[in-house]
Order: C-alpha cells, then structure tokens, then sequence
C-alpha cells in the first residue's frame, strides 16, 4: 500500500508536469496566434490608407475618409494662422521668426526690454 500510494503519487507528478507544460505551451500558441491576426488586421488597414487603388472598394472608401479629414485640417490649419498672424500683428507672438514670416509675412524684433545675457 505504501509502494501503491508513492506509484500513484509518481503518476499524479508525472501527469502535472506535463499538464502544465502543455497548458504554458498552449497559452503561447495562442498569444502568438493573437498577435499574428492583430498584426495582420493593423497591417491591411495601413496597406488600406498607404496604397490607393490596390483595390477599388477599400481604396474609395480611404479616399473619401482622406479628403474629410484634409478639409477640416485645413479648416483648422486656416484657424491657427490667423491666431498667429493676429498675435504678430499685435506685438504679442510666442512663436519665431520664421513661422510668423512663412503665416503673415511679419517680422517680430526683440523688444528693447529685453535683458540681455551677461557673458562670463
């Protein structure tokens, strides 16, 4: 009864062992699996946007989404300038020159009431 009971003890080590290896196994597979259909659905819908015309239903519909999307950018785009353009006209911009001349043409200059940097 002892060597029935250290047998069946052996047995129950001998199949937990391998229950666990496969159970680990299988969770890999499937993680792996997961990340290979999430990757391949990002992926199609990149290829979507990045390829016009690889084909014509998806490649119509991205179109449509593209040019929505570039209106109200540039809609939003014209908005900014003009705040800006507004600042600079009033003296009163935190952006630099060059963004101020590629918006409104104006040219800022550094206030006079600038303290200038001590040089060591």
């Amino acid at each position: 009864s002892i060597e029935d009971l250290s047998t069946k003890l052996l047995a129950y080590q001998k199949f937990m062992a391998e229950y666990i290896v496969k159970a680990q196994e299988d969770k890999n597979r499937a993680v792996k699996e997961a990340q290979a259909a999430i990757t391949k659905k990002y992926e199609d819908k990149l290829n979507a946007f990045m390829l016009p015309g690889a084909d014509g239903s998806s490649s119509d519909s991205a179109a449509a989404v593209a040019t929505i999307g570039s209106g109200r950018e540039s809609k939003l785009y014209q908005d900014r300038n003009n705040n800006i353009a507004a600042a600079a006209k009033a003296g009163k911009s935190r952006w630099g020159n060059k963004e101020l001349q590629k918006v409104a043409g104006v040219s800022v200059e550094p206030s006079s009431s600038a303290v200038p940097v001590a040089k060591a």
